[in-house]
């Protein structure tokens, strides 16, 4: 069975923006989402997730169409939304069980994937503190392990290092790229160098279109073209990278 997801005209509308006919097939590893602020990437994911259903199109996973299979679709979807927060008046432990229910991951396995994903994220400090006094980046690594606990074919991450402090993002950015092995990871993020660093695609979405979508070497290697061949994406405007991608049509 083809473990992808296909995208089949979707769109959604909004007063200032949406989706406009998305049509796209997005393999195992990952993909990252990349685009100007307004251009539907947050949107795209919630499409992606269910949480969001587009006004028309359809979106297919090994063959289910996920808004159809909606229970079916989300066992196998690991989503961290942006600006995760969670009930403020929860535990990371108890939110995590809360989390693991809700998933119906079986009753016998939820302590021991709770205390390894703790472990992994550097959470066991805070397995009692109630997640209204953790701090941002505590917050995101929290989320990122309930994105997790299910093991999931599909993982969907809105500005996954978003709130991390630079010795974190590198440390997640590690993890996600080992993450990508066997399944499909869809991220969404402002840094182009985090995009050349992991991503095997990416995706350039403009007022809701997909304006390029290509193997990452391809299109980071036509910035450094434009400009330096060792320079530092870390230091790079975004719109000028993106006009540097496509010229005129990602003028600002």
């Amino acid at each position: 069975m083809d473990n992808s997801i296909i995208v089949q005209g979707i769109s959604k509308k909004f007063t200032d923006g949406g989706l406009r006919q998305l049509t796209l097939k997005i393999g195992p590893g990952i993909t990252a989402v990349i685009g100007p602020n307004g251009a539907g990437k947050s949107t795209f994911l919630r499409c992606l997730s269910t949480h969001m259903e587009p006004d028309e199109g359809n979106i297919y996973f090994s063959g289910l169409d996920i808004n159809r299979a909606k229970s079916e679709y989300c066992f196998m979807l690991g989503y961290l939304p942006e600006e995760f927060t969670g009930p403020g008046h929860m535990t990371c432990t108890t939110f995590l069980q809360y989390m693991a229910a809700l998933k119906l991951i079986p009753g016998d396995l939820i302590s021991d994937r709770i205390h390894y994903l703790l472990e992994l994220l550097d959470l066991r400090p805070y397995e009692d503190i109630r997640l209204s006094k953790l701090s941002p980046g505590t917050l995101q690594r929290l989320g990122l392990a309930q994105a997790l606990l299910n093991d999931p074919r599909i993982l969907l991450l809105d500005e996954p290092t978003s709130g991390l402090d630079p010795a974190w993002r590198r440390w997640v950015l590690n993890l996600l790229r080992g993450l990508g092995e066997g399944r499909v990871v869809v991220l969404t993020t402002h840094l182009l160098s985090d995009a050349e660093e992991i991503a095997d695609n990416i995706i350039i979405l403009r007022d809701g279109r997909v304006v390029a979508h290509d193997t990452s070497s391809a299109l980071i290697g036509r910035v450094r073209e434009k400009r330096h061949e060792e320079l530092d994406l870390a230091e790079i405007n975004m719109e000028a990278a993106y006009s540097d991608l496509l010229g005129n049509r990602f003028s600002i």
